[in-house]
């Protein structure tokens, strides 16, 4: 009789694993450490778009002054 051969899994870290306590808290804890991504580009591109937004909005108050 022959063996069934076993799917071998990809190897793909686990990133987080949520780990319970007393009380019913969940705790989050990472295994891999060395990831430490930089969203620094993303909250300049949020301050640039409510600048903007603000612009607008300041332009849209004169008009509606000036217009009336």
């Amino acid at each position: 009789m022959s063996k069934k051969k076993r799917k071998s899994r990809p190897n793909i870290p686990e990133v987080t694993l949520l780990r319970y306590g007393s009380g019913g808290a969940s705790e989050r804890t990472t295994r891999d450490e060395g990831f430490d991504p930089d969203y620094s580009y993303v909250v300049q591109d949020l301050r640039r778009i409510g600048m903007l937004a603000a612009g607008f909005i300041l332009l849209l108050l004169v008009l509606s002054v000036l217009l009336n």
